[in-house]
């Protein structure tokens, strides 16, 4: 279970202020202080780690996002599912890297070349 040090971090990290973290949680001011004070139970500490990941990952997919208001685990593990989605489809699309040995040897400290690297394509 969160800590209410934690439930706060996560709100901050996510950008909400109490009054939004409130209003998305269909709760009030006061209830989200005593969770940041002394924690909460096991279906608000889900909801506070879907909320989280839900707000970081469409962050890192670059969706904006949606406006939430009273939200459910089904709904947030929805939008989890939907964005992974995007994500990984994007991934397959458009996205190769190619790493030259000369780089992985700067990195790794070895000085020889790696044959079965060149001009291979690393996903």
């Amino acid at each position: 279970m969160l800590a209410g040090s934690e439930i706060r971090f996560l709100r901050k990290l996510c950008g909400y202020s109490i009054n939004d973290f409130a209003e998305i949680v269909g709760s009030s001011k006061s209830v989200i202080s005593q969770w940041e004070k002394k924690g909460c139970g096991k279906g608000t500490d889900r909801i506070v780690r879907l909320l989280a990941m839900a707000k970081l990952t469409r962050e890192t997919a670059g969706e904006p996002e949606p406006i939430l208001r009273n939200v459910t685990v089904e709904q947030l593990n929805g939008m989890l599912d939907e964005t992974f989605k995007r994500i990984e489809g994007k991934a397959k699309a458009s996205e190769r890297y190619v790493i030259d040995p000369e780089e992985i040897a700067r990195y790794t400290g070895t000085v020889e070349a790696q044959p079965e690297l060149v001009g291979s394509a690393i996903q």
